[in-house]
């Protein structure tokens, strides 16, 4: 069976989707790791792929020459406009308390509690370059690996995450019969706590059952992990707003200067505008006729 990968971005519901993944793997018995370049898992992602087993794994900001290095996978993708990453980086960054920054990360996050928000801003769209960079050269027509936008992610949840596992196929579609729940109930059971020893004594399942999967999202929708609606703003939050175009309400003309500047046509390509002449204000399409 073809592993499952999810190439997951910075602020654009990477969190999210690992917990939904972890949980999921934790019921059907799968081992799971998020893969994030660090000290503990070493910063090569195709070396980590090859000398590990695990089933399914989250990877972080993924650059394309890593991923055609890799085979015997299927891959879901999730990208987010890149002024709302910035926007969400921006607070992130400046009210991040997490002691395991590193030093290049720790100083960014001195300097934007330095300044103010316009040049913080200004700073962040700099900053967010190691994220937005490799998205320029990204390959959005690998038949693997399934492109979605956080934008549709978070305004179809359910939907959309049923259609990552039935792509990656971890999803069972049919019905869950009462005679299947009296097996599969205390293999969850079993798997959790297993899962809590180090995983000895796995029982497997290959697929989860939509009901369950649904279960799993329902308990992280984002008004349950934020502990308010969607659109409510917490800048301290790491569930700060999840609201899609907020970017309009912080940048200035400088700013989208800024981001043509360092990204140009980033936008275009990822189908966020139809050219590159996007402003703050939203463009009004007359009806011919």
């Amino acid at each position: 069976m073809e592993r499952a990968i999810f190439f997951v971005r910075h602020k654009s519901a990477s969190m999210w989707l690992s917990t939904i993944a972890e949980r999921a793997c934790a019921l059907m018995g799968k081992r799971y790791i998020y893969f994030y370049k660090s000290t503990r898992l070493g910063q090569d992602f195709v070396a980590f792929y090859r000398r590990t087993s695990y089933e399914v794994l989250s990877c972080a900001n993924a650059e394309i020459h890593e991923v055609r290095q890799i085979d015997g996978f299927r891959g879901v993708h999730v990208v987010r406009d890149p002024r709302d990453v910035i926007v969400s980086g921006y607070f992130f960054h400046r009210n991040s308390e997490l002691s395991s920054l590193r030093q290049e990360a720790y100083a960014h996050r001195q300097r934007l509690r330095q300044v103010p928000k316009d040049e913080g801003l200004a700073l962040e769209i700099a900053y967010s370059e190691r994220y937005l960079r490799p998205l320029m050269s990204w390959d959005f027509s690998m038949p693997h690996v399934l492109e979605l936008k956080f934008e549709e992610v978070t305004a179809r949840p359910y939907e959309s995450v049923l259609q990552m596992f039935s792509f990656l196929g971890l999803l069972d579609e049919e019905e869950w019969p009462w005679w299947q729940q009296l097996i599969d109930t205390p293999r969850f059971v079993w798997n959790r706590l297993t899962r809590r020893w180090g995983g000895f004594g796995r029982w497997t399942r290959h697929r989860i059952p939509a009901e369950k999967l649904l279960g799993i999202v329902h308990a992280l929708q984002f008004a349950r992990l934020a502990r308010r609606p969607k659109g409510q703003e917490d800048p301290t939050s790491h569930y700060r707003k999840g609201q899609p175009g907020d970017w309009r309400n912080h940048f200035t003309e400088e700013h989208v200067a800024l981001f043509k500047e360092r990204y140009p046509g980033l936008l275009v390509r990822l189908g966020y505008e139809s050219d590159e002449n996007w402003s703050l204000t939203p463009r009004v399409v007359s009806e011919a006729g």
